[in-house]
């Protein structure tokens, strides 16, 4: 048995010089084209890669802007349910709501 430190079939007298300059050739254009399709490959590649770290930051970006309207809105809830002076600044403002014998003048400022 020969050993095992060289490889035979490249250094061995079997192949002419040629014969192994167009082996090394075929071999570094399989890597090349190999490294190409890992990176540009539609299905698991560097671009899609890239695509979807961007979209997983924008649905971060998302998520927390969620997450601080929902705080707002407990708030707001929290507000309405315990706080009465609230409630009534909120139904006068944004319902035009009055109180008994309550009379609301409105005056245009255009004409100023």
């Amino acid at each position: 048995m020969q050993g095992l430190g060289k490889l035979d079939f490249l250094h061995g007298s079997t192949m002419s010089r040629q014969d192994r300059k167009r082996l090394l050739i075929v071999a570094a254009l399989c890597a090349l084209l190999l490294s190409a399709w890992v990176l540009f490959s539609p299905f698991g590649g560097a671009m899609r890669y890239q695509r979807l770290h961007g979209e997983l930051a924008d649905l971060r970006a998302q998520n927390r802007e969620l997450l601080q309207k929902n705080e707002q809105l407990r708030r707001e809830i929290d507000l309405i349910a315990n706080d009465p002076v609230y409630l009534e600044n909120l139904a006068r403002q944004e319902y035009d709501l009055l109180r008994e014998n309550e009379i609301i003048y409105r005056f245009d400022r255009k004409g100023r």
